[in-house]
């Protein structure tokens, strides 16, 4: 799917007010980094170890 960059800012006017900086540090790196341009978007789904390993790290940042 070929995608111009006008239709790439329309997608960012989209985006909600708390999405855009996660999306401004992704095109960032993807920008500084353009040598890891062909590494997938990793879309597996998440362990449930994965996911208490995440709450265990939430947890211990919120006690720092």
């Amino acid at each position: 799917m070929a995608v111009s960059k006008k239709d790439l800012a329309n997608l960012i006017h989209q985006l909600p007010d708390k999405d855009i900086p996660l999306v401004a540090d992704f095109l960032k790196r993807l920008i500084s980094n353009p040598q890891d341009a062909h590494i997938p978007y990793d879309d597996e789904e998440l362990s449930e170890n994965d996911l208490k390993a995440i709450e265990h790290a939430e947890i211990r940042i919120q006690t720092r």
